[in-house]
């Protein structure tokens, strides 16, 4: 498969799931998740899944460069 086809479709993945968590926050308290992580205002999934991808596309790279 071609490397940037790959690459393109994990942004804009990433990106689909970054806007949506954004605009439905999850059903979990606030609380916790401000206790948890208080140096963040996003959700720490939405995120996480954003850097997973972002990795994967690097690795991607490197192994087909």
């Amino acid at each position: 498969m071609n490397v940037q086809l790959i690459i393109a479709t994990l942004m804009v993945i990433g990106i689909l799931v970054l806007f949506t968590s954004v605009t439905t926050p999850p059903p979990a308290p606030p609380q916790i998740i401000y206790v948890v992580t208080p140096e963040r205002e996003q959700p720490s999934g939405c995120a996480s899944l954003f850097v997973i991808g972002l990795i994967v596309a690097v690795v991607l790279l490197l192994v087909e460069g």
